[in-house]
């Protein structure tokens, strides 16, 4: 969670007891001296963040003490030095499995956990794993349900589940069709360069990358081969928040920007990203989306009128080429041809 808090990760859930809801203030207290020292006083968490509020009497219900903010501080910064950060890195690939813990131990807290199962109640339990199930189905935000499954008392080995069983799995997205021959990418590169003749400096793509995606786009053949063909490739980063996309582009000034979308959420982030872009004064900055997987027409229609989109796995590397040549001459968005 202190991690979390140090990059902006807007994301905050305890459970509900009353140990739970003890830590949940003080890490919230501490959350949002985080979030003023690290981004300053214009950084506000979204409406629907649930943040515990302060409660001086927290540290009564709590089951062991809880450590001061000057401690939990002390512990992140030492994390983020580079002493802490060699120690993570040099720890063994292969980690001998960890020592059984002792019997008692074991005992006590299956018998916590099965108490706990008894004492909650079983249909808000179900009610509210149901919905988690059926939002992570949809492709809708799971953050409303998730909050609900731990007012209700689910535990996280309940939740994982839930999600693992009804999200697709992941799948590494799919080498781009190659050329048929060197002398089509030799064309296609001659084509992009003399697009991009009169620029006053090398064509700058920004990657994109809303959402939790964090696979390395950046090395896919499409945009590899752009990079071949002299274009400068800049990755503003994984779960990137829409203002700081809004941010970056500020600063790198790009003159197309690839989103990389790879589930329903990241198309949901992608529309998001454009508003605040809009609003930063980026009006007519053309905006091409790689869609990495099977997305149904209508999650994809209000994107598709302001992005140009591309199924990630049919797109050849020179039409990808002549789609960006296309995009520096007019300067937008390419006609709208199908998603293909």
């Amino acid at each position: 969670h202190l991690r979390a808090a140090a990059t902006g990760v807007e994301f905050l859930m305890p459970g509900s007891g009353p140990g739970d809801r003890a830590a949940g203030a003080c890490l919230s207290e501490l959350w949002r001296a985080l979030l003023l020292e690290r981004h300053g006083p214009g950084f506000a968490p979204p409406k629907g963040l649930v943040l515990y509020p302060s409660d001086p009497e927290a540290q009564g219900f709590a089951d062991t003490p809880l450590p001061g903010r000057d401690a939990l501080h002390t512990a992140l910064l030492h994390r983020e030095t580079s002493e802490g950060a060699a120690a993570w890195l040099s720890r063994p690939a292969a980690i001998s499995p960890a020592p059984p813990a002792p019997q008692d131990i074991d005992a006590a807290r299956n018998a916590a956990l099965a108490r706990w199962r008894r004492e909650r109640d079983g249909n808000a339990v179900q009610k509210s794993l149901l919905a988690l199930r059926e939002a992570a189905k949809r492709g809708i935000n799971v953050m409303g349900p998730s909050v609900a499954c731990a007012k209700a008392g689910v535990t996280t080995g309940e939740w994982a589940a839930t999600l693992a069983g009804a999200l697709p799995p992941a799948t590494p997205a799919a080498p781009a069709i190659a050329l048929t021959s060197s002398g089509e990418r030799m064309a296609a590169c001659a084509r992009l360069d003399a697009a991009t003749r009169g620029l006053s400096r090398p064509l700058t793509l920004l990657l994109v990358r809303p959402g939790l995606d964090a696979r390395p786009w950046s090395g896919h053949p499409l945009l590899r081969a752009a990079q071949e063909c002299g274009v400068a490739l800049r990755d503003c980063g994984a779960r990137r928040m829409p203002a700081e996309i809004a941010t970056i582009a500020y600063r790198d000034k790009p003159h197309v920007l690839i989103f990389g979308l790879s589930n329903p959420q990241s198309v949901e982030m992608a529309n998001a990203t454009i508003l605040a872009l809009r609003k930063a004064g980026f009006g007519s900055i053309p905006m091409f989306g790689l869609v990495a997987f099977d997305a149904d027409p209508p999650l994809l229609q209000e994107l598709h009128a302001k992005v140009t989109l591309r199924n990630i796995h049919e797109t050849a590397v020179d039409e990808f080429l002549e789609d960006l040549s296309r995009m520096v001459i007019s300067g937008n968005a390419l006609p709208d041809r199908g998603l293909t």
